[in-house]
């Protein structure tokens, strides 16, 4: 058996990924959310934030026998 560490995308809850991928790094597992920095009007004010590039999906590079482990958590 072929046991070599794959990228995988989950997708979890919209405006979740920053906590998600948080809580994947201190478990231990290589994930990537790729931002971008964005600006955001209010009525009273321009903002900069970041925000992730795609919406919803969080990257991670794992072993296939951790994706069910990675999916309680997303």
């Amino acid at each position: 058996m072929h046991r070599d560490k794959k990228r995988y995308v989950f997708y979890c809850k919209s405006r979740a990924e920053k906590k998600a991928n948080k809580e994947l790094k201190l478990r231990g597992y290589e994930s990537y959310l790729p931002m971008m920095l964005q600006n955001r009007v209010w009525s009273d004010r321009i903002k900069k934030i970041m925000m992730p590039m795609f919406s919803g999906y969080i990257f991670v590079f794992c072993y296939d026998y951790e994706i069910i482990n990675i999916l309680q958590l997303s």
